[in-house]
């Protein structure tokens, strides 16, 4: 069963009237200007520098690989 609270004090209903205008107030000033934000969709560019040293693959993980699958391997970190 829902209860409906009656505010019997003037001065609560007061207060929170004034509250609820003052929030109503403030949330439609922000929406106005988060609608002014001058940037071009579509337009973004990202970069992305990342420097590594050494293997990334551990060495007992190297020393138990084929040499055939070492050797692709080497070859590939040292291009890049």
């Amino acid at each position: 069963m829902i209860k409906i609270i009656f505010i019997r004090n003037i001065e609560l209903r007061k207060l929170i009237y004034n509250f609820l205008l003052l929030l109503l107030i403030t949330t439609t000033i922000r929406s106005a200007y988060a609608g002014t934000l001058n940037v071009k969709p579509g337009a973004w560019e990202i970069i992305r520098t990342t420097n590594r040293s050494g293997s990334v693959i551990p060495p007992s993980v190297l020393a138990k690989m084929p040499p055939e699958k070492r050797l692709q391997y080497e070859k590939q970190t040292n291009q890049s």
